[in-house]
């Protein structure tokens, strides 16, 4: 058997090896488990969008954030039931004038999400969040000269909700690292539905809007 042959009787086992899993008859080695429940730490970054009404020059900047979490088999390879508590950073900047201000909003965030399964190593999902500010609002004022000051204010005097809630879309893929353990990445798209802006007798509306990138291990037990 000349190695043409060799390498060509590898890619087709390779071929059905894959064929097999992604199909849900193989080893299982790829992808997700059969077994209850899994578990997975992640590190994150969020990247928000500003829906307001009226628009102002605020834009959104990239936050970090990460967590755990918890997924429990609804139907085995079909569909699981995912639960999160994540700590979630959402910034913002707003340009006035020469001055530009960055807030930094600080969250625990928790998504409950069903996650439908077409083949193991890939699954959609949708679902609700509920987002609990923790401490207060941290803002940075920078002037054109480049000179800045941080402080701290509630959010009460910011005239924001501290609590936030709404509907989350997800998609995931994972690969073996070492059997139980996977490498799983999650990208999220979060659509707020309260309005935040808490002025009273105001007419303006702020709502979250947000795309989460997840990374990390999951273990499966």
């Amino acid at each position: 058997m000349n190695a043409n042959h060799l390498g060509l009787t590898w890619r087709s086992l390779l071929g059905i090896w894959l064929t097999l899993e992604l199909m849900g008859m193989g080893t299982g080695r790829l992808g997700r488990s059969a077994l209850a429940s899994e578990i997975a730490l992640v590190g994150a970054a969020n990247f928000p969008a500003v829906a307001e009404e009226p628009a102002t020059a605020t834009s959104g900047v990239a936050g970090i954030g990460g967590g755990a979490l918890v997924g429990i088999s609804l139907i085995p390879f079909t569909l699981d039931l995912q639960i999160g508590a994540l700590y979630m950073q959402r910034r913002t900047n707003t340009i006035s004038g020469l001055t530009t201000t960055g807030s930094t909003r600080k969250a625990i965030e928790i998504p409950v999400i069903v996650r439908f399964i077409p083949v193991p190593v890939f699954s959609v999902g949708a679902g609700a969040y509920a987002s609990q500010a923790v401490g207060e609002l941290s803002q940075s004022v920078t002037v054109n000269s480049g000179v800045s000051t941080n402080s701290s204010i509630s959010y009460d005097s910011a005239n924001r909700a501290t609590l936030d809630y709404g509907l989350v879309a997800s998609a995931d893929v994972r690969f073996p690292l070492a059997r139980p353990f996977y490498i799983v990445a999650d990208l999220r798209y979060l659509w707020g539905l309260r309005n935040l802006d808490t002025t009273v007798g105001g007419t303006a509306t702020v709502r979250n809007r947000a795309v989460e990138f997840l990374a990390g291990v999951s273990l499966s037990f």
